[in-house]
Order: C-alpha cells, then sequence, then structure tokens
C-alpha cells in the first residue's frame, strides 16, 4: 500500500514544484525588467 502511495505523491510534489519554478521564473522576470528599465532611466537621466 505504501510503496504505491510514494510514487504517486512525489509526481504530485514534483509538479508542484515545477509549477512553483514557473512563477517564480515569472515574478523574476517581471523584476528583472523593472529593474532594468529603472536603471536605464538613471542612466538616461544622469547623462
Amino acid at each position: 500500500m505504501q510503496r504505491e502511495g510514494g510514487p504517486g505523491h512525489h509526481g504530485e510534489s514534483r509538479k508542484s514544484v515545477k509549477l512553483g519554478l514557473e512563477v517564480v521564473q515569472i515574478q523574476i522576470c517581471r523584476v528583472q525588467n523593472i529593474t532594468f528599465s529603472i536603471i536605464l532611466f538613471v542612466f538616461v537621466f544622469v547623462l
């Protein structure tokens, strides 16, 4: 019983981890875009 339940739970956790990583990557991309635009704005403003 436990052996059958083990792999299933592992697969579910892997799926959730993958989804979490995707969300984190999207948030990182957003933050990078925001910081990049801010740096560009400051760079242009200073020049």
